[in-house]
């Protein structure tokens, strides 16, 4: 659609098609997030790694984006995150930690499945733009193989349609 200001075209995207896994054990923090967030994504929760994993199994085609924090008792939110990454080759990670441990991993390699970090306390409107830039990049992407998908079923048909023909002109 145009813009009335400019010449420039803007796309607009269903923030909701796909879903934002949330991983913190506690519940407060669970339902701010939600909160936060509802209203321009559809958001999952879950209060521990196992939660984390069922829900990646039973919704596997709709989680876009991971976001887990790394104090979880039972596992890091790393070593988590890697996990979800294992199970959904596509999703964006982002780890949440505190100022203090993001001082202690600095120049440290990062596991490439971790897409973005979230350091606490929030900057809620920075954390917004990543989420939305992290489904923006999934929508994307879906769209893409969407495309490829339709081009290899229309090329396959065209190859089908031409031995056809070329059968009837043989014969």
């Amino acid at each position: 659609m145009k813009s009335s200001d400019s010449d420039t075209t803007q796309e607009t995207y269903d923030y909701r098609r796909f879903s934002i896994l949330f991983i913190h054990e506690d519940g407060n923090m669970r339902t701010y997030f939600r909160k936060l967030f509802e209203q321009d994504f559809e958001i999952l929760t879950a209060a521990d790694s196992k939660e984390a994993l069922a829900l990646c199994d039973s919704h596997r085609d709709q989680i876009a984006i991971a976001m887990a924090d790394q104090d979880l008792k039972d596992i890091t939110g790393a070593a988590l995150l890697m996990k979800i990454s294992r199970s959904i080759p596509t999703v964006k990670c982002v780890l949440s930690l505190k100022y203090t441990t993001a001082l202690a991993i600095y120049g440290v390699p990062c596991d490439p499945a971790i897409y973005r970090f979230a350091i606490k306390p929030w900057d809620i409107p920075q954390l917004h733009t990543t989420l939305l830039r992290a489904m923006e990049f999934q929508l994307v992407r879906h769209e893409r193989d969407q495309l490829r998908a339709a081009a290899q079923t229309a090329t396959t048909s065209t190859r089908q349609h031409k031995k056809t023909e070329s059968r009837a002109l043989s014969a």
